[in-house]
């Protein structure tokens, strides 16, 4: 069992995430940063902050979640690890969303979507992770049967993760007074989850990880037009 395990398997007994962890970090080394935990399907994820995962694409932070299944009584390693580039300091909650066209989450990343077969049920199952910022009171995720649920917003640093049974789900943010804030697809059932297109303006960050999911992170390409 690898560190990164273990430490998941801490969060999960513990149903949260400490932090924000004391430096110097370490490349390599993987710092938690959320948990999720669907209990109705017996499956669960974490995520965590690595610097410099693949220094050689893009030094920096990168976040990469990892799945678990509940066997014979305890949790159990599932893999469908996916990963993608996160924010420069991912341990402190944003006040604002710095790299997203959604203003009530930042960094989101649509992970991969995995089968595990009939006979490790949920057959289908994906993941997807980002950051919330402090406007951002409450995500729900929605499968593809309609069963929504709230996903736990580690209050330190704002940062999300889901796995969510099926091939479909919707995420949906509320601001503090229940507002609806916004909500999209964030996986449809294709191989690989559309990206919306673009407003004018700007253009589209490319995934930078090696899973089967598409980023939500845009970058301006023009300078804004101050009227």
């Amino acid at each position: 069992m690898s560190d990164q395990q273990r430490l998941a398997l801490d969060a999960l007994a513990a149903g949260r995430v400490d932090g924000p962890p004391p430096g110097p970090w370490e490349p390599g080394r993987a710092y938690p940063l959320a948990l999720d935990v669907d209990e109705a399907n017996g499956i669960a994820a974490v995520s965590f902050a690595i610097l410099d995962l693949y220094p050689d694409i893009a030094p920096g932070w990168w976040c990469e979640a990892i799945t678990f299944a509940f066997r014979g009584g305890r949790w159990r390693f599932a893999a469908g690890e996916s990963d993608n580039c996160t924010a420069p300091d991912p341990f402190s909650r944003p006040a604002s969303a710095t790299n997203s066209l959604h203003g009530w989450c930042d960094w989101h990343t649509n992970g991969g979507l995995g089968g595990w077969g009939e006979d490790d049920p949920p057959a289908w199952r994906h993941t997807l992770f980002g950051i919330a910022p402090e406007g951002t009171a409450r995500l729900t995720v929605t499968d593809e049967t309609g069963t929504t649920r709230d996903l736990r917003i580690t209050p330190w640093n704002g940062a999300y993760v889901a796995i969510v049974a099926g091939v479909r789900s919707t995420l949906t943010g509320c601001g503090e007074r229940g507002e609806r804030l916004g909500a999209f697809r964030a996986v449809d059932g294709s191989q690989e989850p559309r990206e919306p297109e673009p407003p004018p303006g700007w253009r589209p960050v490319k995934q930078l990880g090696d899973g089967l999911g598409s980023s939500l992170v845009f970058e301006r390409v023009t300078p804004p037009d101050d009227g």
